[in-house]
This record gives C-alpha cells, sequence and structure tokens, in this order.
C-alpha cells in the first residue's frame, strides 16, 4: 500500500495535474485491503484446518472449499490493482478530472 501511496503523490506531481478520481482512489484503497484481509484469513484457515487434520489424503478437500474463497478474494485485490493502474494512467494522459 506504501508504494501505491508513492505513486498516488509523485505521478500527478510529474504530470502537472490532479489525480484523475479521488473516488476511485477510495474504491482501491477499501477493495484492496478489503481482498487483502480476506485472503488472509481464508489462508489461515485452510493451513490450520489442513495442518490439524490428520486424516490423510483428503486434506486437499477438506481445505479446497477455503482456497476457492482466497480466489475470489485475491480476484477482489487484482481488480482493486486494475482501478489503479486505470486512474494513474488517467491521470498521466490527461484524462477530465472527475
Amino acid at each position: 500500500m506504501a508504494i501505491f501511496a508513492a505513486l498516488y503523490y509523485v505521478v500527478p506531481r510529474l504530470a502537472n495535474r490532479q489525480i484523475y478520481s479521488v473516488r476511485l482512489v477510495r474504491i482501491h484503497f477499501w477493495m484492496h485491503n478489503f481482498g487483502l484481509i480476506g485472503m488472509v484469513s481464508f489462508f489461515l484457515a485452510a493451513g490450520l484446518v489442513g495442518g490439524l487434520w490428520v486424516g490423510g489424503e483428503d486434506t486437499e478437500k477438506l481445505v479446497s472449499h477455503l482456497l476457492a474463497f482466497v480466489g475470489i478474494f485475491g480476484t477482489l485485490v487484482l481488480t482493486a490493482n486494475i482501478i489503479w493502474g486505470y486512474n494513474l494512467y488517467k491521470t498521466a494522459s490527461g484524462g477530465g478530472n472527475k
């Protein structure tokens, strides 16, 4: 998040423009953080369940639904990063301010 913030600071100054959309900055921030919390939570749950399970080869079946949620939250993080890139691109290329 520090790198995102640094580029949110640097790119508008290099382009000599305001950030394209402050609303997109807020959406990116909350979507990214919510996605990371979800990923960490479900990775932790999958690790604990898999590590404590002594049932043999069924561990993968047991944690697969938890890892599916990791993928969903990971997609949220990816979408947030695409929003970040779009916002910086529009800032640098001179898109109209929103």
